[in-house]
């Protein structure tokens, strides 16, 4: 049986707030999920990531049928259960729009890791997925197959979505 973990929604907020200060993404742009077992913490819908409190956090199980919050999640919200359900490995993901992420995106169809790191916590080559409309399913398959094992993929004409263990771990890559 579902119940709400202020813990959980405290750190999507947490990392909510990262994201914004560090210019990753815009106003009400990006979104940011945690995994819990059968249970996904997922930013809202169009809701700034200055004002975001824990009881703001919307929680759905993996079909995408709300389970709490007053708010719509994330219009992202297929994307995060898509890669949860291919990705066991996978319990946190950002998705962000920093500007030169998405340069990248419109210019390459991979980009090498240039340094030995990069290897280490992003993957080999990372791949810039196909494009498909925000928010729909096709996005989702395309983000899933562009990403592979890695832990980043470029999002065409996008933005860019990492994924890890934890929440610290996504934002790290």
């Amino acid at each position: 049986m579902f119940e709400f973990s202020i813990e959980l929604a405290s750190e999507v907020v947490k990392y909510a707030r990262l994201v914004s200060e560090a210019g990753f993404t815009k106003g009400t742009w990006g979104n940011i999920s945690l995994r819990k077992g059968e249970y996904i913490y997922i930013t809202p819908s169009g809701y700034p990531y200055d004002i975001l409190k824990p009881e703001h956090i919307t929680v759905v199980n993996l079909d995408g049928e709300k389970l709490y919050g007053n708010l719509k999640p994330s219009s992202e919200l297929p994307l995060h259960i898509q890669v949860y359900k291919i990705r066991n490995d996978v319990n946190a993901i950002i998705h962000t729009h920093p500007i030169y992420s998405t340069v990248i995106s419109l210019i390459a169809k991979e980009l090498p890791p240039i340094v030995e790191d990069a290897v280490m916590i992003l993957g080999t080559h990372l791949k810039v997925s196909d494009y498909a409309l925000p928010g729909t399913w096709d996005l989702a398959k395309n983000t899933v197959s562009a990403l592979g094992e890695n832990n980043c993929v470029f999002l065409k004409n996008h933005g860019l979505v990492c994924v890890g263990e934890n929440l610290q771990e996504a934002f790290i890559a």
